[in-house]
């Protein structure tokens, strides 16, 4: 029998998908024969196929990762290498030139750190399914299956500005008043707290869902980031 292009596909897919839903061999093949799938080969075949390169845009995003940081690494040693030719100028002219070249690297870092890559994170979860026969017997038991799937998201908020070697702020240098809440820090607590209680109240009731719309953002310095979609790429799963 010769199959036509979109019949193909369709019992592709069917055997693609039986194999995903845990069929065997012997359920394909016998399908297969009957002309409602494609053959067990023939499906393991598609899996490898369809599955090549599926990590190529986490390889693409790590390149540009260790690009950025390599770039990063060479613009602060030159910065460093700046700040003690200013230091040690001898001269006023020579003083004011290697001042404002320090002042330009230092723009061109910040510029780069705010358009650079910003990092990616590998996460990972498991997921445990018991599998219970219609008819149990001594030979046929319940299955534990045991997934885990792992999977890159890229980050939506870039801390590449941020310094990896040394504290934003050293300990000797922070207040303790820094770190205990203002009265500001407590009504805006406060109103935090409302806004997020409106939004289940007017999620779970349907009387008070017109309450939605009423209800002020919560705005923070990153929210045009943050409202983006997450770019996520599936790695592994077993």
């Amino acid at each position: 029998m010769t199959y036509t292009f979109l019949y193909f596909v369709y019992i592709c897919m069917t055997g693609l998908q039986l194999k995903r839903g845990g069929a065997d061999k012997t359920a394909i093949q016998r399908l297969s024969a009957r002309k409602l799938s494609v053959s067990y080969g023939t499906v393991k075949k598609k899996q490898v196929e369809y599955g090549a390169n599926y990590d190529q845009k986490v390889k693409e995003w790590g390149i540009e990762v260790v690009h950025g940081n390599n770039l990063q690494k060479q613009m602060e040693f030159h910065i460093r290498d700046l700040e003690q030719q200013v230091n040690s100028a001898s001269s006023s002219m020579a003083h004011e030139i290697t001042t404002k070249a320090l002042e330009h690297a230092k723009r061109s870092l910040d510029i780069h750190n705010g358009c650079c890559h910003p990092n990616i994170r590998i996460v990972g979860d498991n997921v445990d399914h018991k599998v219970k026969p219609r008819h149990m017997t001594t030979q046929r038991t319940s299955t534990d299956l045991h997934h885990f799937q792992l999977f890159a998201v890229k980050n939506r908020i870039s801390s590449m500005h941020l310094p990896h070697d040394r504290p934003i702020v050293a300990h000797d240098e922070i207040n303790i008043s820094d770190l205990l809440p203002t009265v500001e820090d407590n009504q805006m607590l406060r109103h935090t707290w409302c806004v997020l209680a409106g939004r289940v109240i007017s999620r779970y009731l349907p009387e008070l869902k017109w309450m939605a719309k009423h209800l002020p953002s919560l705005a923070h310095a990153h929210m045009k980031e943050a409202k983006r979609k997450s770019e996520i790429v599936s790695i592994f799963g077993m």
